[in-house]
């Protein structure tokens, strides 16, 4: 704004100076504004991606259970929930850990009742 003003104080200025200026400093400002909108937008993008404890130990259960080792998945899982609490709005992955947790108990006392059973 300064230099607006020094500009027409040391120019007998016109309107088409004035308007040439005002659109210059408008186009300044404009891809200005958009660089940093658009750096905020990728560090929220990548930090996003990151994955969190939470997430690891629960891939880590699904990988157990996937190999049948079935209370060391109930571990993970149980190490993943007693973490989930820690972070922010991950009630979603804390609701999927309580489902997963009940059903390998449930299987988990199953498979003692039939092996029990058999003997």
């Amino acid at each position: 704004m300064l230099h607006y003003i020094l500009f027409l104080v040391t120019h007998k200025s016109s309107s088409a100076d004035f308007k040439l200026l005002a659109y210059d400093n408008m186009v300044f400002y404009l891809s200005l504004f958009f660089l940093i909108l658009i750096t905020i937008l990728l560090i929220l993008f990548f930090h996003s991606r990151r994955k969190t404890v939470p997430d690891i130990l629960y891939e880590e259960g699904v990988k157990a259970e996937n190999l049948g080792n079935f209370k060391e998945a109930v571990l993970k899982y149980e190490k993943a929930l007693s973490v989930v609490d820690n972070f922010r709005f991950r009630r979603d992955l804390k609701i999927k850990i309580l489902n997963r947790i009940k059903v390998l108990r449930t299987v988990i006392k199953y498979e003692n009742t039939f092996t029990l059973k058999s003997q």
